[in-house]
Parts: C-alpha cells; structure tokens; sequence
C-alpha cells in the first residue's frame, strides 16, 4: 500500500485530517520533534507570506514526517474498525484533495475539514483560504487557471433529497416555485413559500403542515433512518442524535451531502486528464477552471450532476471570468 493511500485510510478509519493528533504514546518523542522542526518552517513561511509547501522542506523533515506519519497510520488501522460508509467517505477524501491541489489564490489554498460536522459538510480550516465565508467583494480574486469558471449550483438540494426520500418524483422546475403552485395553489411570492417550506422543513408549525405532509412523508423517513438514538443515512453515515427534533435534520442534511459527493466525484472521474478541473466547491454548489477547448464537456457534466439515485435534480448554473462576476447561462 502507497503512503498517500495508508494515510488516506487511517484518516478515514478516525474522522481526523491531522493524524498528528492521534499519535500514539510510543510514538510521542519522534513526534514532538518533528512538529518543533514542521512550526519553525510555518513560522518561515508566514514570514514570506507564502503557502505551507511540502517541497520547500528538507529532505529528512519530509522523509521523517512521512515516517512518522506512516507509522501512526500503521498503528490506527491495527485498532480501529473500517467504517461503513468507508466507500462514500473515500469518494469525499478524493475530491477534497483535488481541490486542495487545484485551488491557489493569493499563494493561498483551501483546505477542508471533511470530518469536523457531523452531517459530513465541509468546514474549512484556519490556515485555509476562507472559501466558505468568503465577502462577495472579495470574489473578484478568485479567477480560473484555464479560461473560464463555470458553477454548478443545485436547486433546494435538501428540499429534492426529502422528495426523493419520500419516493416522490423529482419536478424538472424551481422547485419553491412548484411548491407555491401545488401548496399554496400559486396564492404568494416565491420567496414566502421558500420561508415557509423552510419553515416546515426545520419544524416550525405553520397552517400548511399537512399539504407538505401529503409531499414531503417526514414521518416514513424519520421511521427507515432514526432509531435507537441515533440515524443511519442513505449512505451508512452514522450520526448520534438523542432529539426527534433534529433527526430529520440530519437524515437530510447528512444525505444531501453525501450525495452531492457521490455525483461531484463521477464529475472528478470523467474530466480524467482533461485540462479542466474542479475548482472548488461550496456546500452542495460546485465550481470547474474549464479551458475552452473542453466546452463541450459542460453538457455532459451537467447530466452527470442531475442524475442521481434519488431522481434528476435541477441545476442552475453560472459562468465567468472571475468569481464576483457570473452570470445565468
């Protein structure tokens, strides 16, 4: 097995980026050295305002680090058990680490946190370049490698994953606006049945309950997913919940996640060695570097994220010369 695999794994195998953190007392004295060395080299790089770089490292810190590193891997898989939703975590893994390699910004990366919430989205760490939060001002920074940036945004994905949950089929338009339509028998704004749906979704009490009721079955997906105190979702995602409260937030939330994973690494697989990349992505929105010779590849991409196994999703996308500045396509 590949160091990058080993490693792969055992974080994997404990929900932890860091495998420092996880190093064993046998283990500690090579460790505690390594990180004195591996913080001085920050300490430099911080100075340049440059990216923490492996290759800048010397020789024996990269070789000792991967020694280290390997060995507290070694140690995790020896004791802990293999996860099942390993297969749906390991798609996950993948394309953080594309994006991780692709994004630079300023001589600043992202760098994810895929284990720190519970449903599986994404955080972003403190030494990454603040992709989640970032001011819409501060978009215009963000320009594509190739020729072109081209956002795929999901329409209400976690409105879709309660539908498909529901066994109900998927409708081809804005859903919020099918939603006023067949709930409100087309009476208010999109924008106040957007509230309400959310509303109902996220339990608040609202006159319509039993419209939605008729749509969304909340309680038939509470009864296949919750039980025991904790859910299991569509993708053996695990997640401790003691509340029925936030049990139906979770199976939602936890499967829309992992479904836009599941459909983003299909998209990761078909551009191969193509020249355009995936960029980046936030929550269930998902961002390509295209070179314009690839054009063609865009339509393809988009079946790719419709298609999925809780029926065809409606997508919305973007496209631009820097990321402050798309437009409808």
């Amino acid at each position: 097995m590949s160091s990058r695999e080993l490693i792969k794994r055992a974080s994997i195998y404990c929900r932890e980026g860091d495998l420092i953190k996880k190093c064993p007392l046998f283990l500690k004295e090579r460790m505690l050295e390594i990180e004195g060395v591996l913080r001085s080299y920050e300490r430099s790089f911080k100075a340049l305002g440059l990216d923490e770089d492996e290759k800048l490292y010397a020789g024996w810190v990269a070789q000792e680090r991967r020694e280290v590193l390997e060995a507290i891997a070694e140690h995790i898989l020896n004791t802990v058990g293999k996860p099942d939703n390993y297969e749906s975590l390991s798609k996950i893994y993948d394309v953080v680490k594309e994006i991780e390699g692709n994004f630079d910004c300023s001589n600043k990366r992202i760098k994810y946190d895929m284990f720190r919430a519970k449903t599986g989205r994404l955080a972003t760490k403190s030494n990454s370049f603040p992709i989640l939060n970032l001011p819409k001002e501060r978009r215009v920074c963000i320009t594509p490698k190739k020729d072109l940036l081209v956002e795929f945004d999901y329409n209400a994905m976690d409105l879709r994953v309660l539908l498909g949950l529901s066994n109900a089929r998927q409708p081809a338009v804005d859903i919020h606006d099918w939603i006023r339509k067949e709930v409100f028998l087309d009476t208010i704004s999109r924008e106040e049945s957007k509230k309400k749906a959310f509303s109902w979704l996220y339990g608040k009490r609202i006159p319509e309950a039993a419209k939605f009721e008729k749509i969304f079955n909340k309680d038939k997906i509470c009864e296949e997913f919750y039980e025991d105190g904790q859910i299991k979702n569509l993708y053996d995602r695990v997640i401790q919940c003691d509340s029925d409260f936030f049990a139906l937030n979770y199976v939602v939330q936890s499967t829309a996640n992992d479904l836009f994973f599941e459909q983003v690494y299909k998209v990761k697989e078909r551009l191969g060695l193509h020249n355009s990349k995936i960029l980046f992505c936030i929550h269930d929105c998902l961002v390509l570097d295209v070179d314009k010779t690839e054009l063609h590849l865009l339509k393809e991409v988009r079946e790719i994220l419709e298609n999925t196994r809780l029926g065809k999703f409606k997508i919305n996308i973007k496209a631009g010369k820097n990321y402050g500045d798309m437009r409808a396509q």
